[in-house]
């Protein structure tokens, strides 16, 4: 009987731990890449928080050299818009190199140009 109990017991803790433990992935969906091959840009589709305003998405920069670079954006559709929030900067061995969260004095609000790879993440946000 009590190896009964002891053999509940461990199944309840499993099914408890396992029932708790979040789950975080990142769906890196490609934007594009830049006019000289040198960067090749993603947007994570699985954070993308939006409306028909706005939006804040993190897109990942990856360099020819294997540096990339994640950043946070705001993102506005009217006018076309970016601001960045926040950046983790990696060298190529995935080592983070430097880090900020840009405090709201410190942001600079960004006109997206037509025919970047910034208006291409405007149209993967509102495709319309």
């Amino acid at each position: 009987m009590k190896k009964v109990y002891l053999t509940l017991c461990l199944l309840a803790l499993m099914f408890l731990s396992v029932g708790s433990t979040p789950a975080f992935a990142a769906d890196w969906y490609y934007v594009g890449t830049s006019d000289n091959g040198e960067m090749s840009t993603y947007i994570d589709n699985s954070y993308v928080i939006k409306n028909s305003r706005n939006a804040t998405v993190w897109i990942k920069n990856v360099m020819s050299d294997g540096s990339m670079s994640i950043n946070r954006i705001y993102v506005t559709h009217t006018p076309k818009t970016m601001t960045l929030l926040s950046y983790t900067n990696y060298d190529s061995h995935g080592n983070v190199v430097d880090s900020e969260d840009i405090p709201s004095y410190g942001r600079e609000r960004a006109t997206i140009v037509p025919d970047t790879v910034g208006e291409c993440i405007w149209y993967c946000i509102w495709p319309y």
